[in-house]
């Protein structure tokens, strides 16, 4: 059941994910009864396949009781307890409710910190996602000396070139990004990018990803020539990779458009490559990746 489940996962089929998590719990609860850490599971993945459909207060509800039978059952500190309160932390941050969000993944990097050594990767991670809290609230300075922190202990523990160090170097280029660190936020895109492209290859999301965070950082501080070519590069290993007709494709495209072409004067080529192509990001200036 579930290979079945990843595999609807896989194919973004959520409705069929929904209605084998119900059967999965029907069972689990009829062989094991409510408490069971068998039930509980299968609960858990039918809350986050109300996530994937974005179906906020289902997911919220249903972790909330997982959350009540857990602690009852395991006490509040058992490492599955804090991770299902980690799991509502997320939800209330979708949700925007930065609050209530902030006080869970606190709550959680505590725990952790309790029983866990500091450059343990559950650790790191309570870490980003406070930080990624902070930074939602356009709280820059508090977030910074928590990707600071994450990152040292990534390249302790894991080397500087591991694909997880880098994702915690992009997330700290952004955040020096969105402090206007120019300087310092191009320096480590420009080494995110160096990595990625020796370890994933030009092609990869993840490169195409730095790739325009490198040229959205140059473009800010006027090296427009060395943005405008970066950016290209961008545009055209998606189209590469994708297609002319996917949403990421059209999405770096007219955000080419837009920061480029038309900045640039060059109207008459920006009607010729714009042709029969409509997107919402199209008068964006300049565009960061939220997410590293």
């Amino acid at each position: 059941m579930n290979l079945l489940l990843d595999a609807f996962y896989l194919v973004n089929c959520h409705a069929e994910a929904e209605y084998a998590c119900i059967q999965l719990y029907t069972v689990t609860r009829s062989l094991n009864g409510e408490s069971h850490l068998q039930t509980l599971y299968s609960l858990r993945r039918l809350s986050m396949t109300y996530k994937l459909q974005r179906r906020w207060d289902k997911a919220e509800q249903l972790q909330d009781d997982i959350l009540k039978r857990g602690t009852k059952t395991l006490g509040p500190r058992h490492p599955i307890v804090v991770n299902l309160v980690r799991d509502l932390s997320h939800t209330y941050l979708c949700q925007e409710r930065f609050v209530e969000a902030e006080e869970l993944c606190s709550i959680v990097l505590k725990c952790r910190q309790e029983f866990l050594d500091e450059r343990h990767p559950d650790i790191i991670e309570s870490m980003a996602s406070l930080a990624l809290i902070y930074e939602r609230q356009e709280r820059y300075g508090e977030a910074l000396e928590l990707r600071l922190r994450a990152v040292e202990y990534q390249k302790r523990s894991l080397g500087e070139t591991d694909l997880n160090t880098i994702d915690g170097m992009a997330a700290l280029g952004i955040n020096y990004f969105n402090q206007k660190i120019y300087d310092k936020a191009e320096e480590i895109e420009a080494k995110v990018l160096e990595i990625r492209r020796e370890i994933l290859g030009y092609g990869h999301f993840d490169t195409r990803k730095a790739m325009w965070n490198l040229s959205s950082t140059m473009l800010v501080q006027n090296k427009s020539a060395d943005a405008a070519r970066l950016a290209h590069s961008t545009v055209i290993l998606c189209r590469e990779a994708r297609s002319e007709h996917h949403q990421e494709y059209l999405w770096y495209r007219e955000l080419y458009l837009a920061d480029y072409i038309e900045d640039c004067g060059s109207r008459q080529q920006s009607h010729q490559v714009k042709r029969g192509v409509k997107s919402p990001w199209a008068t964006r200036f300049v565009c960061r990746m939220i997410f590293p």
